[in-house]
C-alpha cells in the first residue's frame, strides 16, 4: 500500500467535496438554487470528489490498485462520520448516509477499474 498515495487521494477527495458544498451554500443563500438542488449536487461532488481522489491514489499503487483506492473511499466515509458525531452531537446513521456509503465504496472499485 502506497500510504502517501492514500492521504493525497483522501485530500483530493476531501477538498473537491468542500468545495462543492461551498459552492451549493453560496449557491442556497443568493436564491440560485433550491435546497434539494443543492443537497443532490453535494451527494454528486461527494462521489465525483472520492472517485478522483480513488483514481489518483489508484494510479500511484504498485499492484493493489483496489486496496487503496479503497482506502481513500473508507478514509473519506471516517471523516463524514466524525464530522456528523461532532456536529451533531452524536451518531445518526440514516437511508441517505447509507446511500452515500455505498456510492463512495463503489466509486472507489469503479476508480480502481479504471486506473
Amino acid at each position: 500500500m502506497n500510504i502517501k498515495g492514500i492521504f493525497r487521494g483522501a485530500l483530493t477527495a476531501l477538498i473537491i467535496a468542500a468545495l462543492v458544498l461551498v459552492g451549493a451554500a453560496a449557491a442556497v443563500y443568493f436564491n440560485l438554487a433550491s435546497e434539494r438542488a443543492a443537497g443532490i449536487a453535494v451527494f454528486a461532488g461527494a462521489v465525483v470528489g472520492v472517485f478522483f481522489g480513488a483514481f489518483c491514489a489508484a494510479k500511484t499503487a504498485g499492484g493493489k490498485k483496489l486496496f487503496n483506492a479503497l482506502a481513500v473511499s473508507v478514509i473519506f466515509m471516517s471523516v463524514l462520520l466524525l464530522i456528523s458525531f461532532v456536529l451533531g452531537s452524536g451518531m445518526s446513521f440514516n437511508a441517505v448516509k447509507a446511500a452515500l456509503f455505498g456510492s463512495v465504496a463503489a466509486a472507489g472499485v469503479a476508480a480502481a477499474l479504471l486506473a
